[in-house]
C-alpha cells in the first residue's frame, strides 16, 4: 500500500514489479514481471508480487524486497514512453531535491 500511495501521489504508474529474496541459506534470487498496461494500485502490485512469491514456495526467508520500474506518468495511454525528465523530477523529490541532480564536471 505504501508503494501505491506514494506512486499515486507523484502520478506514476510502473511496468515491471520485482521481488527480491533472501533465503535462510543467504542465496540472493530476483524475479520481475512486467506489465503491458502498468501497474499503479496496490491490488495490481500485490497480485503480481505473490505469483512471482509461489513460484519460489516452499522456501524459508530472511528478506523480501519488493520494486517497481519502468515508471511512466499514469495519464499516458498504454503503449506510449514515459518522459524522462518526470522521472528524474519524481526521484529528486523523493530524496529532498527539487530539481533532477546536476551532472558531475
Amino acid at each position: 500500500k505504501k508503494v501505491s500511495s506514494r506512486m499515486a501521489k507523484e502520478g506514476l504508474s510502473g511496468r515491471t514489479v520485482t521481488v527480491k529474496l533472501k533465503r535462510s541459506t543467504f542465496d540472493v534470487v530476483t524475479r520481475a514481471q512486467s506489465s503491458a498496461r502498468g501497474v499503479a494500485s496496490a491490488e495490481d502490485i500485490w497480485d503480481i508480487a505473490r505469483g512471482l512469491l509461489r513460484k519460489e514456495m516452499p522456501c524459508e526467508l530472511r528478506l523480501l524486497g519488493l520494486r517497481i520500474s519502468n515508471f511512466r506518468s499514469a495519464a499516458e495511454a498504454p503503449g506510449e514512453v514515459a518522459q524522462p525528465e518526470l522521472v528524474q523530477q519524481a526521484c529528486g523529490r523523493r530524496r529532498g531535491r527539487t530539481r533532477p541532480p546536476r551532472s558531475p564536471r
